[in-house]
């Protein structure tokens, strides 16, 4: 193939297709066969629905053993009558559990609904005391704020020794070092 291409086939080496260079992009390569992404789902859509026929047939065949369609394959298959043995004993195991289940069931809806309500009682309590500490975080951040905001208002012109007016910023900066520290404490 390498020889009819045009290129030495001794030296596979030698050959070169300038278009492998080429890189298109994904979504473009991906568009070319968009059917193929269909099929495939359809394929997994349909492997779901034959064990789900599968399922339906152990149980038909628990109610019906004699019915002339179980004589025919899949059903006739050693592989199809392991299931079916296999499934037999689950649904059993489940239907006795599910009946268990049911007799006690007035005791375990009230012991439910107890357990709902006290969970959702404690998360309440927790959220409200989350919601507190945080009103009570942002009221101090605000009263800080605004002594900076009061002190910015009340700041005084000063001349310097040179004439120019200059704004006093020691109040500012103090109010300023006084807001880090109480976020650092976590006021």
């Amino acid at each position: 193939m390498v020889a009819a291409a045009g290129f030495n086939a001794r030296h596979p080496e030698s050959y070169f297709v300038s278009r492998s260079l080429l890189d298109p992009p994904m979504q473009l390569v991906m568009s070319i066969f968009l059917w193929v992404e269909r099929e495939q789902q359809a394929l997994r859509d349909q492997i779901i629905a034959n064990s789900r026929a599968e399922d339906d047939a152990a149980v038909l065949f628990q109610q019906t053993p004699n019915t002339p369609i179980w004589k025919y394959q899949p059903f006739s298959s050693s592989e199809f009558r392991n299931f079916l043995a296999h499934s037999t004993s689950i649904i059993q195991q489940a239907e006795e559990s599910a009946r268990q289940s049911l007799s006690n069931l007035p005791a375990n809806i009230a012991n439910s609904f107890k357990g709902s309500m006290v969970t959702a009682h404690t998360r309440q309590l927790e959220h409200q005391q989350i919601i507190e500490a945080s009103t009570s975080h942002f009221s101090m951040q605000l009263s800080y704020l605004g002594g900076a905001v009061n002190s910015l208002a009340t700041l005084k012109k000063t001349t310097d020794a040179h004439g120019k007016e200059q704004l006093n910023t020691d109040i500012v900066i103090a109010s300023a070092v006084r807001y880090h520290e109480a976020s650092k404490l976590g006021l």
